[in-house]
């Protein structure tokens, strides 16, 4: 799983979000990219955030990249201290993605339903009703850290997306480069032994 620069793809699990859908889950985001796209959206009422905790013990992290749809304002942040605190790396107004014209054809007879982020007109596509639905492209942020100054030693990644460009924000990718520690987390039962 090498990458850019001798940097591995360091591997996180989602702790927590403030999300959830049954049929998108949330752990397709961490997939390495296949043929079929993976995301997840996000519920309406903002702010949202998730929580992104390393598999090792810690990490030094080089470069963050995810892959966004509509999402406006954002906060990306990173703890050394399991969860305890956490500093922000990033806060950025997105542009939104380049506009996209979809068209597909729709029988006459097919009800008109299209959420509030896609705008739609009847148009004449190969003498057929045709609907042209308006929708944004991705948008790809790459943020690059110093794993020796603010990507060392992080144990979690905080993603807070304060606002949208639309009541849904759909989340493709979240990706982190950088250096693993060689000790894993594990849960270790004690059971002390004493005399009296």
């Amino acid at each position: 799983m090498s990458s850019k620069g001798g940097q591995n793809r360091v591997k996180l699990e989602v702790s927590f979000a403030t999300f959830c859908n049954d049929d998108l889950f949330i752990s397709n985001i961490l997939e390495p990219k296949n043929a079929t796209p993976s995301f997840v959206l996000t519920t309406g009422c903002f702010p949202h955030e998730i929580i992104f905790d390393t598999c090792a013990s810690r990490a030094d992290i080089s470069s963050v990249r995810f892959i966004l749809q509509d999402a406006k304002d954002i906060i990306l942040e990173s703890s050394t201290q399991n969860h305890g605190s956490f500093t922000p790396l990033l806060e950025r107004t997105l542009e939104r993605g380049t506009l996209i014209e979809c068209k597909h054809k729709r029988p006459t007879d097919e009800p008109q339903d299209l959420s509030s982020s896609l705008s739609s007109r009847k148009l004449p596509f190969n003498g057929e009703t045709a609907e042209t639905a308006i929708v944004y492209g991705i948008q790809t942020e790459v943020v690059d850290l110093d794993p020796q100054t603010n990507g060392k030693g992080i144990q979690a990644l905080r993603l807070r997306i304060l606002s949208g460009y639309s009541d849904f924000v759909g989340i493709f990718q979240f990706q982190v480069l950088g250096e693993e520690s060689e000790q894993r987390i594990a849960v270790v039962e004690s059971k002390p032994e004493f005399t009296l």
